[in-house]
């Protein structure tokens, strides 16, 4: 397009400069219309804007709260006899490599202080850089939950806070695009509703054994139908499918135990929270 352009302006009898001054004023038009171009946003709940929220002409309120957060470890250069020893090692082969310019390249080589402060400076640029990149992910994770309706972003963050993941802003955006994609039901996560730490460790014990009794055939209703029941007899029917599957001499009968205790446990959480 710019080519066919560019011609006709020849044909016209424009001169170069003339072509250059008028692609630019084009580009800076260009850029203009892009920066005052509404967003088009796909027509999943997950990316639709939050002002949607407001009601009427009141403005959208945005919900505080905390999430599970890994803060960033903080790296420093280290000069080290180790690291001058390998780089006069270094300096030397390169030396070698070449004997009749050793004494040229040994000029134009830096000395060990010299050197190391570089990597002290590189150090800490590449730290910056990377630092920036995480955070500029914990920012596009935190605004597309922001873009959610209230009951679907705090359903999210329940199942963030209860993932096996570490918190990283990349294991976040990819529980998102789970989320986008259809793939995570919030009702049913594919682990328990139980919170983790921020290297995704259970913070409660899920497998402490539960002060309510029922029996084998209960646990195994319970196990059936998980949603129907309270979270404190859905922990005394995990636990209880578990011990007779131990016991049972009847393997067929005992694997069958096993293979509800595994899906039961998916549906365990914390007693505190009340969530049935």
């Amino acid at each position: 397009m710019m080519g066919a352009a560019a011609s006709s302006l020849r044909r016209t009898g424009f001169g170069w400069k003339a072509m250059r001054g008028i692609a630019a004023i084009a580009r800076s038009c260009r850029k203009g219309l892009r920066a005052t171009r509404a967003p088009v946003l796909p027509q999943n709940s997950l990316f639709k804007a939050a002002v949607t929220r407001a009601s009427g002409s009141a403005p959208a309120t945005l919900e505080v709260y905390d999430m599970r957060f890994k803060r960033t470890p903080t790296f420093a250069f280290t000069d080290t006899p180790r690291k001058r020893a390998a780089l006069r090692r270094k300096q030397q082969r390169e030396r070698d490599a070449l004997p009749p310019f050793a004494a040229q390249i040994a000029e134009e080589q830096p000395s060990e202080d010299e050197e190391m402060a570089r990597r002290a400076v590189l150090s800490d640029t590449q730290e910056a850089r990377w630092r920036a990149v995480r955070a500029a992910a914990w920012r596009k994770a935190r605004r597309m939950l922001d873009c959610l309706p209230a009951e679907e972003g705090r359903a999210l963050r329940r199942v963030w806070d209860c993932a096996p993941y570490p918190a990283d802003p990349s294991r976040l955006l990819g529980v998102l695009h789970s989320y986008s994609l259809g793939k995570l039901d919030l009702k049913r996560p594919p682990f328990p509703l139980s919170k983790t730490d921020a290297g995704g460790s259970r913070i409660g014990d899920l497998f402490a054994k539960p002060d309510l009794f029922v029996t084998i055939l209960k646990a195994r209703d319970i196990a059936e139908n998980a949603d129907s029941y309270p979270l404190a007899e859905r922990h005394a029917a995990y636990h209880h499918l578990q011990a007779a599957a131990s016991t049972n001499k009847d393997r067929q009968r005992a694997m069958q135990d096993r293979v509800l205790a595994s899906d039961l446990f998916l549906r365990l959480g914390e007693l505190e929270e009340g969530h049935a």
